[in-house]
């Protein structure tokens, strides 16, 4: 397709021209909300020469940058060094007069419902990495703007960065191999809203890690090598029951987390394993057992029991409920192949009701995946949590739940 008939589809179909511009942050109130974005919600910039490679309208239409770590021994083609820049506001073509809203909206409708009496902070991290060091990266940030002069903060989270939010609470800036829950986080923060949190991970993961995803026509930055070296990418992956299943039926999920299933079934970094050499291959399972069983251990910290903590935090949570998301995979023993909706099962399963294979959420998240873990209940005894109608992403950007946020601060800060 042309890419400039593909930019006016663009601008058709969910994206809009604009010139707008966010809003001045009050750096000089007293209460600071951070805001943490989710799984790709920050930019990356390459170190080489400075250029934003995660996300522009460039990079949609012709970029072919991977972003794949730089991990030694994995000998992933093109990949580079990147910093983290800014949480990412939006998606713009053609300078910003065609954008695709991102999180700008939120940060800045948010704001304006605060009215000066907080300032809205984006927190930008890099969401390839671990989610506990990503952790300790907030737990600095919060230090720092109490140093600053603040006198309370809140935060609010989005998706991935409900994790990174919640081992905070929780464990604080703690290495987490050797982590004991003791609320550090949760007694430096006045309120916490989230929402669409993959508490028990995310089926949509597992399958970029087999097979990526693209962006635009970029097929490139987020292939399945890429996707797959990420430390975040395996502590999202599904744990659930039926994640995985057999085409008989029998659920094997418990393989999803088994990197001797990894190496059988040739699954991600292992795949086409011919086309590198032994030591390549080695490497490449070797960081697969590593992050799978780094993921585990960081599931089960925030799944913990409560082990006698409790914390009064005004604590809101909101979730997805009505939007078939995908739920689960199928895996075919004969073709040594794991099935997902749209990518490959039409080709190798023709009559199959996909439809079997998906659960009611919020088109990422499902809500068995995106509840709270039980222990919650326990440790925050003031948690209310709300059911929406939205997508994943609306479910902070519908005015209705801007509004809800807003008041929840409110009221959480005492102004």
């Amino acid at each position: 397709m042309n890419r400039l008939i593909f930019a006016a589809l663009i601008c058709l179909f969910g994206w809009k021209c604009t010139t707008s511009l966010p809003l001045q942050e009050n750096t000089a109130a007293p209460v600071q909300v951070i805001f943490v974005p989710g799984y790709y919600g920050s930019t990356l910039t390459r170190e080489a020469d400075g250029k934003k490679i995660w996300f522009t309208g460039a990079q949609a239409l012709w970029g072919d940058q991977t972003l794949a770590l730089d991990v030694d021994g994995l000998h992933i083609p093109g990949t580079t060094s990147f910093k983290v820049g800014e949480v990412l506001r939006s998606v713009d073509f053609f300078s910003s007069m065609l954008s695709k809203d991102i999180y700008g909206n939120i940060i800045d409708g948010l704001n304006t419902r605060l009215a000066g009496r907080a300032n809205v902070v984006p927190f930008a991290y890099d969401w390839r990495g671990d989610i506990a060091i990503s952790a300790h990266q907030l737990s600095q940030k919060v230090e720092d703007l109490y140093e600053a002069g603040a006198s309370k903060v809140a935060i609010l989270a989005h998706s991935m960065g409900g994790l990174v939010t919640s081992y905070y609470l929780l464990y604080g800036n703690q290495e987490l191999n050797n982590a004991r829950m003791d609320m550090s986080g949760a007694r430096r923060i006045h309120g916490v809203a989230m929402a669409g949190v993959p508490f028990k991970g995310t089926q949509a993961v597992f399958r970029n890690m087999q097979y990526g995803i693209r962006f635009g026509l970029n097929a490139k930055a987020l292939d399945g090598l890429a996707v797959a070296s990420f430390p975040s990418s395996y502590q999202i992956l599904p744990k659930y029951p039926r994640a995985l299943s057999t085409l008989q039926g029998v659920d094997v999920s418990d393989w999803i987390f088994d990197a001797k299933r990894w190496r059988d079934g040739n699954w991600s970094l292992i795949k086409n394993s011919m086309a590198y050499d032994v030591a390549t291959r080695e490497k490449r399972m070797n960081y697969t057992s590593v992050m799978l069983s780094r993921a585990e251990l960081l599931n089960k910290k925030l799944h913990a029991p409560s082990s006698n903590a409790e914390s009064n935090l005004p604590f809101l949570y909101m979730y997805g409920d009505s939007i078939p998301t995908l739920h689960s995979a199928l895996w075919h023993e004969e073709k040594r192949k794991i099935l997902f909706p749209g990518k490959n099962i039409k080709q190798f399963l023709q009559d199959f009701d996909t439809a079997k294979l998906l659960m009611l959420g919020d088109g990422t998240i499902t809500v068995s995946a995106g509840r709270p873990p039980k222990s919650f209940a326990l440790i925050f005894p003031e948690m209310k949590i709300k059911k929406l109608k939205e997508e994943h992403l609306d479910l902070l950007r519908d005015e209705m739940s801007l509004n809800e946020i807003s008041r929840f601060i409110k009221e959480a800060i005492g102004v």
